[in-house]
């Protein structure tokens, strides 16, 4: 699981954090300082590991590229959690990213970062777990 975030502890909910670690690998890159190119470097980190699929958890900087991973590799994300800056009514929205270029599709499920982590944890793990998300 690729956890990307531009806080220091790099963990969106320190819950979070916690639960994903003892049921995955869990790896929280330091992002290069002053990188801007985020589209680029996600995919070269992932080959550089030689990550063939992985579960991606991305966070306001990252949410555009990891969408962008996603459409462009299908195959590559088994598994999208975005978590913009903002808020929303909704706690979280779960769908399916899909292209042009096939059948396949990439689970996504969107949690807003004001969502607090006694409400977002259970969601994602839910999510991460195949199981259906209440709305």
């Amino acid at each position: 699981m690729l956890l990307l975030d531009r806080t220091r502890n790099a963990s969106l909910w320190p819950e979070l954090l916690h639960v994903l670690g003892g049921n995955f690998r869990v790896i929280a890159p330091e992002i290069p300082s002053g990188y801007s190119n985020h589209a680029t470097w996600i995919p070269e980190f992932l080959e550089g590991l030689g990550a063939v699929s992985v579960i991606v958890i991305a966070a306001s900087d990252f949410v555009v590229p990891a969408l962008d991973l996603a459409l462009r590799d299908v195959h590559q994300v088994t598994r999208l959690v975005l978590v913009p800056d903002g808020v929303s009514e909704e706690p979280a929205t779960a769908g399916a990213v899909t292209t042009s270029a096939g059948p396949a599709a990439v689970p996504l499920l969107v949690v807003r970062r004001g969502v607090p982590a006694d409400e977002a944890v259970p969601i994602i793990t839910r999510f991460l777990s195949g199981a259906p998300i209440d709305g």
